[in-house]
């Protein structure tokens, strides 16, 4: 079967501290997601205030995929699967 793998940057604000977070996120499916969703996904949560756990079970919801984070808090390195 077919797998595809796509690899961006999303970025939301944390709840607690109201600071920018950038997350390396790559997206799996066995289906072709076109880009401009994922894009558009990303671009939606610009300005939301949402924790990475949330950001990524979200977004695998949304895309009907796999989705991992990777994203740095206080020097703590987070990695999130849903």
């Amino acid at each position: 079967s077919m797998r595809c793998r796509y690899g961006l940057q999303v970025q939301c604000a944390c709840p607690n501290d109201d600071l920018s977070d950038i997350y390396d996120v790559v997206v799996e499916a066995e289906r072709t997601i076109e880009v401009e969703e994922i894009i558009a996904f990303a671009a939606s949560m610009a300005d939301r205030k949402m924790f990475q756990e949330d950001l990524t079970t979200l977004m695998a919801r949304k895309l009907n995929a796999k989705v991992t984070s990777v994203g740095w808090h206080y020097g703590v390195k987070t990695v999130i699967r849903a």
